[in-house]
């Protein structure tokens, strides 16, 4: 949709205002799944504009609603956003409350529990076993670069975020997705 390519290229502005337009014509339908898909799309433009506090409102709807109607795509995007959110403002008091609440047998949706797990046992005991160099230097995917990311964030670890920045730069010259630009712009 139209509103999610302003999110790509970073037009915040003009996603916006197509979302406000999209939410009014699904709330005039009554329909509301298309409502909670756009608070997914508006949660990721006031993360994007740093507004983690209305982004975790929103993705909170989003995430009951999809848990309740038993939508497991759209549940797990809005959890992975909602656990980015609390990363990005270290909260991570409520990022353990959100996994406790999660009741799931997907093999994916667990990884990434786990995964979540280990940042907040990285940001209670401030270390990690291992070092930037395990990860494979020719893998610039994001998953890698969020990981090295968020661990740099956590421990203050100056490798690791150059690294992480390194792998942003790297995807955001093949693909000019603004969210990898966010991630550089807070490295700097």
């Amino acid at each position: 949709n139209l509103a999610s390519t302003y999110i790509f290229i970073g037009d915040l502005d003009a996603a916006l205002k197509n979302l406000t337009n999209a939410l009014d014509y699904a709330k005039k339908l009554k329909n509301e799944r298309s409502e909670y898909l756009i608070y997914i799309e508006n949660a990721k433009v006031e993360f994007l504009r740093d507004n983690q506090p209305t982004s975790i409102k929103l993705l909170n709807k989003a995430v009951e609603f999809f848990n309740r109607i038993k939508d497991p795509t759209n549940y797990f995007e809005s959890l992975k956003l909602l656990a980015e959110c609390y990363i990005i403002d270290d909260n991570y008091a409520e990022l353990n409350v959100m996994l406790n609440n999660i009741k799931s047998t997907d093999t994916h949706l667990n990884d990434f529990v786990e995964l979540q797990r280990e940042y907040i046992s990285i940001f209670k005991s401030k270390k990690i076993e291992s070092n930037v160099d395990f990860i494979d230097n020719n893998e610039y995917d994001e998953s890698n670069a969020y990981y090295l990311f968020t661990v740099g964030k956590i421990l203050n670890n100056k490798s690791f975020l150059d690294k992480a920045y390194e792998y942003f730069t790297s995807l955001y010259s093949k693909t000019d997705i603004y969210k990898y630009k966010y991630y550089m712009n807070k490295m700097k």
